[in-house]
């Protein structure tokens, strides 16, 4: 095996056990995450390659878009003069890093069979980080403690798992091989419940779900950008409208929600949802007002943890807050742009499970970005599986 791919699973790898918690971060000296060491050796092996010319840059319209997103969020750090250290701390962990990961990322692998046995080593470390994550919870019933791990950030790298292994099932047919993958589905599931993440529960039921018809006809295909776009535009609207004050008088807990939200009942519990809806609401519509201040160009990256639960926790109202109308429309063009591509390509009949996992991923991903924001390790998630899904577009156009 070359380099490239060995460097491209060991940084898969290493992502989950990256976020695992004793007292803190894991991390180096240079308070370096794991996985930037991993992407400081891709780096040298990049490096390397291009001096022997063995690899050459090549940007496509989806690399320069992302490219794009990123330097623009640059402008919300140097907004936030007032906060500065916090705003580069939190932009290199959120943008800088994973922007590095997306481009060094796509040159580890030669063809998308290579690319999709990343994502099995993966769900590998996921699953040696749950050993850690499950202490005697499972016994009364109570979530995973976030001590150990982001509960959601490993939500959502359980239903990847899951999505790894339903694509997976019909590539042997034999009874052992069967057994494992559903003994894996199931796994997952149960650890994925644990976590207490309700927005990875319902978002990999429904993303499983549309996979089986949206890759069947192109009219499916239109309807769900349609869809995409104009629900995005909808939520916006409602943030003008919204009365705050009709939310404000249900903010305060009871002893029975504190009691739920500490086990997994939360995830059934019909009268949690809807106190943890108002409390979003209210959250929302605080980052809204206070980024329609400045619509623009945003009110800069430090207020983005300065809104009463550390983030506004949704993705579209943090990046309206941090970078405005201009950075909203880059992100959205960048979903619409990641859809399109994977659908695209599903035309060629080629690495059809493999996009089926991406567009699972992607979708399950987002669900958690809109009550959860992309905090806790999950921008680095984001990055990547658009960085997949833009090299499975340079593989299989180069193939066809």
């Amino acid at each position: 095996m070359s380099k490239g791919p060995f460097l491209g699973y060991i940084f898969l790898a290493s992502i989950p056990i990256s976020f695992m918690r004793f007292g803190g971060h894991l991390i180096i000296p240079f308070e370096l995450i794991i996985y930037e060491v991993i992407l400081i050796l891709l780096a040298f092996n990049y490096l390397i390659a291009i001096v022997l010319q063995t690899k050459r840059i090549y940007i496509n319209l989806f690399d320069s878009v992302i490219i794009a997103f990123v330097f623009f969020s640059l402008i919300s750090v140097i907004i936030s003069s007032d906060e500065l250290y916090i705003a580069t701390r939190d932009y290199r962990h959120s943008f800088f890093a994973p922007l590095i990961a997306y481009l060094l990322f796509q040159n580890c692998f030669e063809d998308v069979e290579q690319l999709r046995t990343s994502f099995l080593y993966l769900l590998l470390a996921t699953f040696i980080v749950s050993i850690f994550a499950f202490p005697g919870e499972i016994m009364i019933g109570a979530r995973l403690a976030s001590t150990r791990f982001d509960n959601v950030t490993l939500g959502v790298l359980s239903s990847w798992a899951i999505a790894i292994l339903i694509t997976q099932r019909n590539r042997s047919y034999k009874k052992l091989y069967k057994f494992v993958i559903y003994s894996g589905v199931m796994y997952f599931f149960f650890l994925m419940v644990f976590t207490g993440s309700r927005s990875a529960v319902i978002g990999i039921g429904i993303s499983i779900l549309v996979s089986f018809f949206i890759f069947k006809n192109k009219i499916y295909q239109k309807i769900f950008l349609i869809l995409i776009i104009s629900t995005t535009i909808s939520f916006y609207m409602l943030m003008f409208f919204i009365d705050d004050s009709s939310l404000k008088q249900n903010m305060f807990k009871n002893d029975k929600y504190r009691e739920v939200d500490h086990t997994i009942t939360r995830i059934v519990s019909i009268e949690h949802y809807k106190i943890a809806l108002e409390e979003r609401l209210h959250l929302w519509k605080k980052a809204f007002d206070v980024g329609l201040e400045k619509p623009i160009l945003g009110s800069g990256a430090s207020l983005r943890r300065q809104m009463g639960r550390s983030t506004p926790h949704n993705i579209f109202i943090s990046i309206f807050l941090t970078s405005g109308i201009l950075g909203t429309s880059l992100f959205i063009f960048l979903i619409y742009l990641a859809y399109s591509t994977l659908f695209s390509l599903s035309a060629t009949g080629q690495s059809f499970e493999f996009l089926r996992f991406t567009f699972v991923s992607f979708t399950i991903l987002l669900f958690v970005g809109v009550t959860n924001d992309f905090s806790g390790g999950r921008y680095i998630l984001f990055f990547i599986i658009l960085s997949g899904t833009s090299l499975a577009k340079k593989l299989i156009l180069r193939n066809s």
